[in-house]
């Protein structure tokens, strides 16, 4: 969905529920538009960028490829959320370039037990209504300016 990344700077991951989830009928009807792909062809995109495919119900697998870009003077982390004590707000781990080379989806649903914990974070995410999305949407340059100018980052 084109500009949906610069609305919202949530953490997001396969443990959470996304700010959209009240409303992903009417985002998959009224805002999502399809690309179509050949055989070879690929599309590259923020990965905060709300995005969607069907099910995979062929015996071919569908490879996807996400690329993980930090600045060389930082360190990488991994964000974790226990479900069952939201409260607690994220916790990093930090990781190294190889980390969700060598996991798999499954290994990020549980906490790990093997990386050094550099505490917690605010879990700000918050579920949004339709018609704060719409609104927000509007507004994303100005959103993600904000953002980015209070980081230190000055990036579009």
């Amino acid at each position: 969905m084109e500009g949906s990344h610069k609305i919202v700077p949530e953490v997001s991951g396969p443990w959470g529920n996304p700010f959209f989830r009240n409303f992903e009928k009417e985002l998959l009807e009224k805002y999502l538009k399809p690309i179509s792909c050949r055989a070879g062809e690929a599309v590259a995109f923020d990965d905060s960028l709300i995005h969607w495919s069907s099910r995979n119900n062929s015996a071919s697998p569908r490879v996807a490829i996400q690329v993980l870009c930090v600045p060389t003077d930082t360190t990488p982390v991994f964000f974790y959320l226990d479900k069952n004590a939201p409260e607690k707000g994220f916790e990093m781990f930090e990781i190294d370039s190889d980390y969700f080379i060598e996991r798999t989806i499954t290994d990020l649903l549980k906490r790990p037990s093997d990386l050094k914990s550099l505490g917690f974070v605010e879990n700000r995410n918050v579920a949004l209504t339709i018609e704060e999305f719409a609104e927000k949407l509007k507004h994303g340059d100005e959103i993600r300016q904000k953002i980015y100018s209070s980081s230190g980052a000055n990036q579009q």
